[in-house]
C-alpha cells in the first residue's frame, strides 16, 4: 500500500491500552513477561539496559495475539493524567527504554550504526527495512502491513527505539541523520500498518486466546541481507570554463549521470560558470534474502559535491544551494535526482542599491521602516519583517512574520519549479525534523502580500507511541498552550533566518527568506472592564458640577 503523508493521517480509534493490559494480565505467560518490564522500567528507578532486555524478551516470547495488541494500542488525548488508558500506555510503552543515558539525545544515524554493530539488532533492522521502508523506486511500502507490524515487534526495546534528533549534527551528516529519522520515527508505512491493524479489529469480534489472528511473526533470519552499495556522486569544480561535462564509466553494472546546466542571471552582468565533472558509480553486491520481494533501496543515498577541497552532501531526491567563494551573490543550485541524475545551475543576484529621499543603502545593507520592523536592502528592494500595516489584521494567536526576496524566488523557480506558497511544507519539515522533533506545533499560511507572508501556529495531537504521527485537531482557543508549544521553536526558526543559518541559507526554497519575527497576539480586553463613552461623559459632568459647587461655597 502507498504511504500517506503524516499530516493527512487520521485513525478512527478507541482507547485500547487498558484493555490490552487487562487481557495480558489474565494469561500467565503474558503476565509473567510483563512483570519483568514493570520491574525494570519503573520511571522512579529506571534501569535502562535491563528495561530494554525485558521489552525485547516480552515481544520475543509472548503470543503475537497479545504482543500486537500491546505494541499497537492507542489512547485518546486527555488532560486527566490518571486516565486508565494513559496509565496503561505508560506502563506498556515505558519512557525508561527510550530515554538515553545522561539525557544526551543521540543522532538518529548513530543509532543505526550502533545497531549494525550488534548482530542480533542488525537482523531486526534489516527485517524492518525490508518490511516497513518506502521503496524509492515504486514509492510504495516495501512489504504488506501485517509483515511490517511483525517487523516492528523485532525492534521494540532495542537501541533503534531511543529518542534521537538531528539538531547539532555535523552538516556533512545532516541528510543521513534526517533519512534515518524518517525511517525510525516518521515512517508512513508504520502509520499505515497501525491503521490497518485497527481497521481490521473493528471488523472482527474481540479476540480469544485460542483464536488465530492471521498474523504471525516470521522466524528471524540467521544471515543478514545484503543491500546495494550507496550511490556516491563526486563533482569536481574546475576554474574558468562554462559547461558541465558528463563522464561515462565503462565499468559493467555502472549507472551514468545525465545532467544539464543552465546559467541564470538577475541582471545583465558577466559571470563565469565553473565546469562540473560528474561521475556516479553504483556497485551492486550479491543479495541473499528469503523474501519474494526485492529489498528496498538502502535509506542512505546521496551525492557528494567537492569544491576546492570542501565536500557538500545532498541526499537523493533533494537539492542544495551552494554559494561561490569570492562571488557571494552567485550560487550553484544543485539537485541530486533519483536514478543517479545530478545537475547544477548557477544563478546570480544583481547588486542593486536601494534609494530613499533621505538615504542610499547598498545591497544587503540593514535598514528600518516604521511599523514594518527591521529591513534589508536586497537587489534594489527593501525586504522587511512585516508587510504594510494596512494589509493585515490579526486575531489572537502565535504568528511568524517572514520577508522574502521575489528576485530569489523568480531565479529559483526557473530551476526547482517551486514558489513561496510551497515553503510552508519546508518550514514544517524544518520545525519537526530539526528544531523541535515530536512537536504538536504546525504552521499554516495566514496571509500573503508582496515579499511578505504571515504564518499562524496551530496545535495538533498525537495518540501513538510507535510514531510521531500528526493528527489534525485544531485547538484555537488554547493560546497559553500555543505559546508553550510553539513560541520557542518559532523564535529559533526566526533567529536561523535572520542569522542566515546554513541549514536555511543553503535550502533550495527556505533561502529566499531574509527577515523574520515572531509575535503573540493576545485577545482584546473584555467589554465588561471598559468604560463606555456615555459613562465617561456623565463622570466628567459630575466632576465639573462638583468643582463649581465647591468654588461657589
Amino acid at each position: 500500500s502507498s504511504p500517506k503523508p503524516e499530516e493527512n493521517t487520521t485513525l478512527s480509534f478507541q482507547n485500547t491500552c487498558h484493555r490490552a493490559l487487562e487481557g495480558c494480565n489474565r494469561h500467565l505467560n503474558c503476565k509473567s513477561a510483563l512483570g519483568a518490564v514493570t520491574q525494570y522500567c519503573n520511571t522512579t528507578r529506571c534501569r535502562r539496559d535491563n528495561c530494554m532486555q525485558a521489552l525485547q524478551a516480552f515481544y520475543r516470547t509472548v503470543d503475537p495475539l497479545w504482543s500486537l495488541e500491546i505494541a499497537f494500542c492507542l489512547c485518546k488525548k486527555t488532560k486527566n493524567m490518571k486516565d486508565e488508558c494513559l496509565v496503561a500506555q505508560e506502563l506498556l510503552h515505558p519512557v525508561c527504554a527510550q530515554q538515553p543515558e545522561a539525557n544526551i539525545i543521540p543522532t538518529c544515524h548513530s543509532l543505526a550504526q550502533v545497531c549494525n554493530e550488534d548482530p542480533s539488532c542488525r537482523v531486526g533492522l534489516e527485517n524492518y527495512e525490508q518490511a516497513c521502508a518506502v521503496d524509492s523506486v515504486t514509492k510504495q511500502c516495501a512489504g504488506p502491513a501485517h509483515v511490517c507490524r511483525s517487523a516492528m515487534l523485532g525492534i521494540l526495546g532495542t537501541v533503534l527505539r531511543s529518542n534521537c534528533a538531528c539538531k547539532g549534527t555535523d552538516f556533512s551528516q545532516l541528510y543521513e541523520c534526517m533519512g534515518w529519522q524518517r525511517v525510525l520515527w516518521f515512517n508512513p508505512c508504520v502509520v499505515e500498518s497501525q491503521r490497518d491493524f485497527h481497521a481490521k479489529k473493528t471488523q472482527q469480534t474481540s479476540p480469544k486466546p485460542n483464536q488465530s489472528t492471521g498474523v504471525s511473526t516470521p522466524a528471524r533470519s540467521t544471515q543478514p541481507t545484503s543491500y546495494p552499495a550507496v550511490t556516491s556522486t563526486s563533482v569536481q569544480l574546475a576554474p574558468s570554463t562554462a559547461h558541465l561535462y558528463t563522464t561515462q564509466s565503462t565499468t559493467p553494472r555502472t549507472s551514468t549521470v545525465s545532467a544539464a546546466t543552465t546559467t541564470v542571471h538577475a541582471a545583465p552582468t558577466t559571470t563565469t560558470t565553473p565546469s562540473t565533472t560528474t561521475k556516479t558509480t553504483t556497485t551492486l553486491q550479491p543479495t541473499t534474502t528469503t523474501s519474494e520481494r526485492p529489498p528496498p533501496t538502502a535509506p542512505t543515498r546521496y551525492c557528494v559535491v567537492e569544491n576546492r577541497g570542501q565536500k557538500d552532501y545532498i541526499s537523493e531526491g533533494d537539492g542544495k544551494r551552494i554559494y561561490k567563494e569570492g562571488e557571494p551573490d552567485c550560487s550553484d543550485v544543485c539537485q541530486c535526482g533519483e536514478g543517479s541524475l545530478f545537475s547544477c545551475h548557477t544563478i546570480c543576484v544583481g547588486r542593486h542599491p536601494c534609494k530613499t529621499d533621505f538615504a542610499f543603502y547598498n545591497h544587503k545593507a540593514p535598514a528600518y521602516q516604521a511599523y514594518r520592523g527591521r529591513c534589508l536592502c536586497y537587489s534594489g528592494r527593501f525586504i522587511c519583517m512585516r508587510p504594510q500595516p494596512d494589509t493585515y489584521e490579526l486575531p489572537q494567536g502565535v504568528f511568524l512574520f517572514l520577508g522574502y526576496s521575489e528576485v530569489d524566488e523568480a531565479l529559483l523557480k526557473n530551476v526547482i519549479k517551486m514558489a513561496v506558497e510551497e515553503a510552508v511544507t519546508s518550514l514544517n519539515n524544518l520545525l519537526r525534523l530539526h528544531v523541535k522533533p515530536k512537536t504538536p506545533c504546525m504552521l499554516s499560511l495566514f496571509s500573503m502580500s508582496t515579499e511578505n507572508i504571515i504564518l499562524v501556529a496551530k496545535l495538533t495531537e498525537s495518540n501513538s507511541t510507535l510514531t510521531r504521527n500528526i493528527i489534525n485537531e485544531a485547538n484555537p482557543s488554547l493560546l497559553q498552550k500555543q505559546k508553550e508549544e510553539c513560541l520557542k521553536p518559532l523564535q529559533e526558526i526566526s533567529d536561523m533566518i535572520n542569522a542566515q543559518d546554513p541549514i536555511v541559507h543553503t535550502h533550495l526554497l527556505l533561502s529566499i527568506f531574509k527577515m523574520a519575527e515572531v509575535e503573540v497576539i493576545y485577545p482584546a480586553p473584555s467589554s465588561n472592564n471598559c468604560i463606555s463613552p456615555s459613562e465617561l461623559n456623565i463622570g466628567i459632568v459630575l466632576l465639573l458640577s462638583l468643582k463649581i459647587f465647591l468654588n461657589e461655597s
